[in-house]
């Protein structure tokens, strides 16, 4: 009489308690003792079951879940590991096919940087300017003989001046292009270095060769590429 009585939630609601309360004796809901999971094997299965419906079919699919999760995450680190040795023995093959060529472009990038430090380390030197006339020896000449003496001091620094415009004037055009061309020839040599290897070159505006990574690149060994 007294089970007629339980209206047809209630009924559920105490089938529910009655499995939980089974699953939690029995671990497992009867599929054995569970392995050890770890906790990244856990949190799979945990999402894995908020995606069912229903307090029963998430607890079944989480110990489903559980009985395998360790199992595919071991094949997932395995494809993992896989790819990434094929990737490495791909950089290694690169790396001492283009070995050469890396060779010589960081010969020619260190020659070049170091035409163009020289370059910018450069300034004009003038030509000395005339002396002006020793007072001593001025002072012992007639009043006219220093006069020509003063002006032609004066006609030779303006002869000195002018011929001074002309010079740092040429030097410094010449200057330029030499400048010009030392920095474009660099950085033709950095794009072909960046495209074998973008590793070996400092990110600044005028690169510098990072010669660490040169030298942990010159033999190709396997740590250089991890």
């Amino acid at each position: 009489m007294l089970g007629f009585c339980f209206k047809p939630a209630a009924r559920r609601q105490a089938r529910t308690a009655l499995v939980l309360l089974v699953c939690g004796l029995l671990g497992s809901c009867g599929w054995g003792p569970a392995q050890r999971v770890s906790d990244q094997g856990k949190a799979r299965c945990e999402i894995r079951a908020q995606r069912e419906g229903g307090v029963i079919k998430r607890w079944y699919t989480y110990n489903r879940c559980l009985d395998t999760v360790e199992q595919h995450l071991a094949q997932e680190r395995a494809a993992v590991a896989r790819r990434q040795a094929a990737a490495l023995a791909q950089r290694l093959a690169f790396c001492q096919r283009t070995r050469p060529r890396v060779s010589l472009l960081v010969a020619e990038f260190r020659r070049e940087q170091a035409d163009l430090d020289r370059l910018r380390g450069e300034v004009y030197r003038p030509t000395p300017k005339p002396q002006p006339p020793d007072p001593a020896d001025l002072s012992k000449l007639p009043v006219y003989d220093q006069e020509l003496d003063q002006e032609r001091y004066a006609q030779a620094v303006q002869a000195w001046q002018t011929k001074e415009a002309a010079r740092s004037g040429a030097w410094a055009a010449e200057h330029g292009r030499l400048l010009s061309g030392s920095e474009a020839r660099l950085a033709a040599i950095a794009r072909d270095l960046r495209g074998l290897n973008p590793a070996l070159l400092s990110a600044e505006a005028v690169p510098r060769l990072d010669e660490q990574a040169v030298r942990r690149f010159a033999d190709c060994g396997p740590e250089a590429f991890r």
